[in-house]
């Protein structure tokens, strides 16, 4: 999702690279944010057995649809100021 919404290669990168590549890219700082937060908390499940409290693991997929969400809502306002300053086709006939 990250690959095909922000245009940032993903797969192969640690967390901190990632951070620092949405950085880099231009990402809006808050989605960045929330991106790391949520990459470095699953790192520590993955990497670390951390066993987040149950209310935290309940939280964690709205987290996701909120990233998602919020990708989503920027993608579709940067292609709605793309196309407001597109010239107007000219006039036929």
């Amino acid at each position: 999702f990250l690959e095909d919404q922000l245009g940032i290669e993903a797969m192969e990168r640690t967390t901190a690279e990632l951070s620092q590549a949405l950085s880099a890219g231009g990402c809006e700082a808050v989605l960045a944010a929330q991106i790391e937060r949520f990459l470095s908390v699953a790192d520590l499940v993955k990497f670390a057995r951390f066993t987040p409290a149950e209310d935290e693991a309940r939280q964690a997929p709205e987290a996701g649809k909120a990233i998602v969400r919020r990708a989503l809502q920027l993608k579709a306002e940067e292609e709605a100021v793309r196309q407001a300053l597109e010239p107007a086709p000219a006039p036929t006939g």
